[in-house]
């Protein structure tokens, strides 16, 4: 089974886990293209600037966005679900 991945979730859980913070979402959302097309191939990649939905009763998107450093758009991946631990294992040794 295929499960679709965004690298606006990837990043969100870095920025969550206090990872990653000296760099910016440009910068890692290549290092996230770069890790699913050497690892997973270039069929892994469905779609680029595909809209990010972050939602917060008490924020509009925009001061959301500016406060949490979160990207407005990302690209998307399909991987087996299988390999959604290695993705995050991967992702964890960032800094």
């Amino acid at each position: 089974m295929n499960i679709k991945i965004g690298a606006d979730e990837l990043i969100y859980h870095l920025r969550k886990n206090d990872k990653c913070k000296e760099i910016d979402d440009i910068t890692l959302g290549n290092k996230i293209a770069k890790f699913f097309k050497g690892t997973f191939g270039e069929e892994s990649f469905i779609q680029k600037d595909v809209p990010s939905y972050w939602c917060d009763n008490n924020y509009t998107i925009n001061d959301y966005f500016k406060n949490k450093k979160l990207p407005l758009t990302s690209q998307l991946y399909e991987i087996n679900i299988e390999n959604i631990c290695q993705v995050y294992r991967t992702i964890e040794t960032w800094q």
